[in-house]
């Protein structure tokens, strides 16, 4: 019996070694960073934020505060919640790896990841803006523009999967990530201000 328990228990050390060696590496911040990809996707304040309005949001074109503006404000919902789980799987990452240059690195990438997927999201719902319909629950199941977040979702997972096998290095690869975040989220912003007037006019 004492063997036994001895040989469970060098088991359960062994197995927890295993997971600890391969979530410090490259692979495993790629997974903590996914998992905030699929918090993020539940979320659909953002892919809806025009949609939601109905025939009110030809408004946006009229009230005297520049779309660029506007666009920002529609984003707060949806980055805040983010925010929570961002915070949660940061902690998460920590608890199990207990460095903390690495967890701050991760809780600004997953910061970053979640303002780019909520701009796209946004873009995605003033490209096909759904506006005519008679409660939320009808705009929800009409809504296509929901599939566009999935797509968007599993092509980011895949981007991050991809790159933990190219770059062996954590610090590298969470350096690499991030410098890439900073950049799509400069260029979405770029887009935003120089197209204001297109975009808003995509909503009627």
């Amino acid at each position: 019996m004492v063997m036994f328990i001895n040989f469970a228990n060098q088991i359960g050390i062994d197995a927890l070694k295993e997971f600890y060696e391969r979530i410090v590496t490259t692979w495993g911040i790629a997974v903590f960073l996914s998992i905030s990809q699929v918090f993020y996707m539940m979320n659909f304040s953002s892919i809806i934020a025009i949609s939601r309005e109905a025939q009110n949001s030809i408004f946006t074109k009229y009230i005297p505060i520049k779309f660029e503006k506007q666009f920002k404000l529609k984003l707060k919902i949806g980055t805040f919640t983010n925010l929570i789980a961002g915070i949660l799987v940061t902690f998460a990452y920590y608890s199990v790896i207990k460095n903390i240059i690495y967890s701050l690195f991760v809780f600004i990438i997953v910061f970053f990841l979640n303002i780019i997927g909520e701009k796209f999201k946004l873009l995605v719902d003033l490209r096909n803006p759904q506006v005519s319909w008679d409660s939320e629950y009808t705009m929800m199941k009409q809504n296509t523009n929901v599939m566009y977040e999935l797509f968007y979702t599993l092509a980011v997972i895949g981007i991050l999967i991809s790159f933990s096998f190219l770059i062996k290095n954590s610090l590298i690869f969470l350096s690499f990530i991030l410098g890439l975040c900073i950049i799509i989220n400069v260029i979405i912003n770029e887009y935003v201000h120089n197209n204001q007037y297109k975009l808003s006019k995509k909503i009627f």
